[in-house]
């Protein structure tokens, strides 16, 4: 997202700028805020307007790239925001305070680099108790306890079934994405399956 924006620094730029972040953040993993925002951002804690942008792009997990100055007066006018839910973004930023190319502002480069993110599926087994119809594993509950000296096999065995037939075991299959230590979890979907009881 490049952005340019000129005129005083007001309280209503912060307003319009969270609105614009919480829309693209929820829809995007990573994203990059560029631009000549003309907020002199080296001047934070003298000013209360900059430290609420500063705080506003902060809030959303961006982080700021450039520290030193980018324009021929000084101040840190130009700037660069990035954000990586996974951290799968990485950049390193560089300012030609030698302003070769003559401008009003030094040119500010930046190299990106993104490291995919592994994803493997496993598969889980797990009981909705949730949508147990209560009346039919009472009744069917109770059949089993008042005959319980003549049935043939394992009080487990006797329970496994009885689960089977109210409840059976639900099979979901999940995304991970893995990236070092970091796993995040996606369901993808589910399907009956059996199981044993104790699982």
């Amino acid at each position: 997202l490049v952005m340019y924006r000129t005129g005083p620094l007001t309280s209503s730029f912060n307003q319009e700028l969270d609105i614009l972040l919480s829309e693209i953040s929820t829809k995007f993993d990573c994203f990059v805020v560029s631009g000549d925002l003309n907020v002199h951002f080296d001047n934070h804690v003298k000013n209360r307007v900059v430290s609420q942008t500063l705080d506003t792009f902060k809030s959303f997990g961006l982080k700021k790239l450039v520290s030193e100055p980018t324009h021929i007066s000084g101040g840190n006018l130009d700037q660069i925001f990035i954000y990586s839910l996974k951290n799968e973004l990485k950049a390193a930023v560089s300012v030609d305070a030698a302003n070769n190319l003559g401008s009003d502002h030094f040119p500010v480069f930046c190299d990106f680099n993104i490291t995919p993110v592994k994803k493997y599926f496993k598969s889980i087994q797990y009981r909705n108790v949730k949508e147990v119809d209560g009346d039919l594993f009472s009744k069917q509950l109770s059949e089993v306890t008042d005959n319980i000296l003549s049935l043939d096999g394992s009080f487990c065995s006797l329970l496994s079934n009885l689960s089977e037939s109210t409840f059976p075991y639900l099979m979901i299959m999940l995304q991970f994405w893995k990236r070092q230590s970091q796993s995040l979890i996606k369901p993808l979907g589910s399907t009956k399956s059996t199981g044993n009881c104790g699982r």
